[in-house]
């Protein structure tokens, strides 16, 4: 069944703040992989985040590579003319403007310096250690075979750690819940 994973996988995190506390007090994340089959990630990462935002949370968006964070950078204020997505894009430096206050902070570095509970993770799979974090989303190009060999990799690594695994796996634009 197709169902869009905006709606769908994304209802999964709209818990009540007491909720999310217990959540991470427990260590115990939940983790949701995405296989993008045919849209690129400036086309997908816009309209995860609209939701998350909706749902009154807070995301560090973790990549390996700069560029590919400029280009989410971008995306993110231009995608659609009629949104606005609030986030900031931390420097080479490490510098970004009060990163306390920023809803969304793309970043090369896993430190969560902006309190988010949700963790989206874009090329290079998922850091060391993610017990900050209610939620976890990996998105991945299932096209690059590294990428869906180190996915099935991490999913297996964290199938026996008492998580909550979803996989979601692009589908005639939409996602199909694989796992």
């Amino acid at each position: 069944a197709t169902a869009c994973a905006c709606s769908t996988a994304l209802s999964q995190i709209t818990t009540k703040p007491s909720e999310r506390r217990r959540t991470k007090a427990q260590h115990v994340s939940n983790y949701g992989f995405y296989q993008l089959m045919t849209r690129q990630l400036d086309a997908v990462v816009p309209r995860l985040l609209e939701k998350v935002l909706a749902a009154k949370h807070r995301v560090l968006l973790l990549g390996d590579d700069r560029a590919v964070l400029q280009k989410l950078d971008f995306a993110l204020w231009s995608y659609a003319p009629a949104s606005f997505l609030p986030h900031a894009l931390v420097g080479e430096d490490g510098s970004v403007d009060e990163p306390a206050e920023q809803a969304v902070l793309l970043t090369t570095e896993a430190t969560n310096r902006n309190a988010a509970d949700v963790l989206m993770c874009v090329g290079g799979g998922l850091p060391d250690s993610a017990s900050d974090f209610a939620r976890v989303l990996l998105l991945f190009d299932g096209n690059d075979t590294a990428a869906l060999q180190l996915a099935r990799r991490q999913w297996k690594a964290l199938g026996g750690g008492g998580h909550q695994l979803t996989y979601w796996k692009e589908s005639g634009g939409g996602w199909e819940k694989a796992g």
